[in-house]
């Protein structure tokens, strides 16, 4: 139906007179009003709830940013004051400039999107230690691409620094940083030592040697020209790494 004024309007919306005039009008949703109350009552807590009457021309509308802006009562003329009120709550918004949400929103949508860990929750200096951890770690894990396969408990005893050589069947030409993976572990890297020389040996002189091969019971090297790979600057992983190893690689896996 349309009323004096030419503005047509739903048949279900009540009617109700204007102050001061006999045109009708459409009467205001409650839950505005309600709102809007509320947000006046906020502005002026000292004012009693008779004190500060809202108009029912009064709105309480948003800005592109998600910023309430007071848009008139009785007590509180209409103007463009921005009210720092979060977008999803009644409450004040964090004060930084381009922050449209609560401390309480902000922490409910970094939980909601798997934010919350101690790199994204931690601030100042210990966010900057956990980075420089993390660093540390990437570069220790990118530092070689080689990885020698060893079985427990001679991968230990290499870490540990005990064990300095390491007998193979054959001469190797690798030099330098290889990383240490333990044989059957699904592929984890645990450490990391130098190779520094590889010798020739003799199985008689391996009981010469204990205290560098450290195998006690000499009946397991089963190669019949043994070669000894020395190995130096032995450092075990706090954390191992996870890498994919190849199928079918049984002593070298290259990264």
């Amino acid at each position: 139906m349309a009323c004096s004024s030419g503005i047509a309007h739903s048949a279900v919306e009540p009617l109700l007179p204007a102050s001061g005039s006999g045109v009708l009008q459409p009467a205001e949703p409650l839950r505005h009003r309600l709102r809007k109350k509320t947000l006046c009552q906020r502005r002026a807590p000292t004012a009693g709830k008779s004190s500060c009457v809202v108009q029912p021309a009064a709105r309480s509308t948003r800005t592109e940013r998600g910023v309430k802006r007071n848009a008139g009562c009785v007590m509180h003329p209409a103007g463009d004051e921005e009210v720092p009120w979060c977008k999803r709550c009644e409450r004040k918004r964090v004060p930084t400039k381009r922050s449209t949400l609560c401390a309480g929103c902000l922490a409910a949508r970094r939980v909601a999107g798997g934010e919350n860990s101690a790199g994204n929750t931690a601030s100042g200096l210990h966010r900057r230690k956990i980075a420089r951890r993390a660093q540390k770690r990437s570069a220790m894990r990118q530092s070689t691409k080689v990885v020698l396969v060893v079985k427990n408990p001679w991968l230990d005893l290499i870490l540990s620094g005990k064990k300095t050589w390491e007998i193979r069947g054959q001469h190797t030409q690798r030099r330098g940083k290889i990383h240490l993976a333990l044989s059957g572990a699904g592929g984890r890297l645990f450490g990391q030592r130098h190779i520094t020389e590889s010798l020739p040996l003799e199985k008689g002189e391996l009981h010469k040697h204990f205290t560098k091969h450290q195998i006690k019971d000499l009946s397991v090297v089963l190669y019949p020209r043994p070669h000894a790979w020395i190995l130096g600057k032995p450092l075990r992983y706090s954390k191992p790494f996870v890498y994919t190893h190849k199928k079918g690689a049984c002593v070298w896996v290259n990264l």
